[in-house]
């Protein structure tokens, strides 16, 4: 009898141990596919907001909200360094006329930049310009040579909207901007010995692009009025 009962006890706590340890093994396994799952979903958000670890899917691009999309070119965060070169070199562009009336030379050097922007939003940033230009012409008149010279320097203040989220393209960096060009202006008339100062305020319109052959190092070029040039280009150097 004793025995019987040592052996009915003994099934009895086998099946509940047999019962607990299945129920343990559903638990751990459905805690591994949630785990799964999450991996998944934040690797995805992950490859659409930062695509320079991972390719960019356009469907899950576009279909990400606005506000959370991201081509991982530009963030709230970015700071930009750019020093760049601008061309043609338009200083004191209507003048030096008597270059001209005796087929003068002009040469300079110029507009050399530098440009320094930080990020407000994801998309949306502020930015400084300093640039600098010479110009001069050389002419001959009456056997005497003269030559006009001309330097400028000026600032710029604009405000940029950058296309990281709206262009799904890694690396590509597209942006505008609108502000205001303010600039010094010295030239001096080697013939007649007049010289003239004048400062300028004209708005400042740039659509540029930028590509980042580096995580956080490329080459921009720019089309749109500064103060010396139509157009410039250079380097970046995201900080």
């Amino acid at each position: 009898m004793i025995i019987r009962k040592a052996i009915m006890a003994m099934l009895v706590l086998g099946i509940t141990a047999g019962t607990a340890s299945a129920q343990q093994k559903r638990k751990t396994t459905t805690t591994r596919v949630t785990v799964t799952r999450a991996d998944e979903e934040e690797d995805n958000d992950h490859r659409v907001s930062s695509p320079r670890h991972g390719v960019i899917d356009s469907r899950s691009f576009y279909n990400t909200p606005y506000r959370s999309r991201n081509n991982g070119t530009y963030d709230d965060e970015t700071r930009i360094i750019s020093v760049g070169f601008g061309f043609p070199n338009t200083l004191y562009n209507d003048y030096g006329y008597l270059a001209y009336a005796y087929n003068g030379r002009k040469s300079g050097f110029g507009p050399l930049m530098g440009k320094f922007e930080y990020a407000l939003r994801d998309e949306i940033g502020i930015g400084g310009v300093l640039d600098c230009a010479y110009r001069q012409w050389k002419y001959t008149s009456a056997g005497h040579q003269y030559r006009d010279k001309a330097f400028g320097i000026g600032v710029s203040a604009l405000a940029y909207y950058h296309f990281n989220k709206l262009i799904p393209v890694r690396k590509l960096d597209v942006y505008g901007g609108v502000g205001v060009n303010l600039s010094h202006v010295a030239y001096k008339d080697d013939f007649t010995g007049h010289t003239d100062n004048y400062i300028d305020v004209l708005p400042a319109l740039v659509v540029g692009a930028r590509y980042y052959f580096r995580p956080n190092f490329g080459p921009y070029f720019e089309l749109g009025r500064s103060n010396y040039s139509w157009g410039n280009l250079g380097l970046s150097f995201s900080l």
